[in-house]
């Protein structure tokens, strides 16, 4: 395992994440799915981080048995764990963000089952602000395969009423 992780061969590091939680138990296991974690979110294998975080999740909410406890292992607890996992994700969300990566955000939200509503509202002033809304504008036009308008209507072309409609708009 410590091999793999070393020459990053990340997906034979997680297919022995079942053979570590067989051989060494649940707290050895979550400490070597964070580590195999932060090299998926640096491989970009959202496949493998599917699987992953399908895997992880047992393991991080798991209670912990008394024979598994902080104090006689000195591992991290589940409670830290689940914290450096949120952390990963963050920062791997934060990155997509500050690269304008909109559609890999959202894909890497649905892929680890998060609310990117949630990132977005922590992010709003720093990777998600938007400073230059035409760049914003084309990125949106182009990850999301927009078209851009054929024509916009001109401020003169629009009748100011109590109510704008767009019935309005010639």
């Amino acid at each position: 395992f410590k091999m793999c992780l070393a020459s990053e061969a990340v997906t034979t590091s997680a297919s022995y994440l079942r053979v570590l939680q067989v051989l060494k138990g649940t707290a050895v296991t979550r400490k070597a799915a964070i580590k195999v974690l932060d090299l998926t979110l640096k491989k970009d294998d959202l496949e493998l981080l599917k699987d992953l975080m399908r895997f992880m999740e047992p393991l991080i909410s798991a209670d912990h048995f008394p024979s598994e406890s902080a104090e006689e292992t000195d591992d991290l607890t589940s409670d830290e764990e689940y914290f450096q996992q949120e952390l990963l994700l963050a920062k791997k969300a934060r990155s997509l963000l500050s690269q304008n990566q909109l559609n890999t955000f959202l894909q890497f939200a649905s892929t680890v089952n998060h609310q990117p509503k949630i990132w977005l509202e922590r992010e709003r002033k720093r990777a998600a602000l938007v400073t230059d809304f035409k760049v914003a504008l084309e990125v949106i036009h182009s990850q999301f395969h927009i078209p851009y308008p054929e024509r916009l209507p001109r401020l003169a072309d629009i009748r100011i009423s109590n109510s704008l409609k767009f019935s309005d708009i010639d």
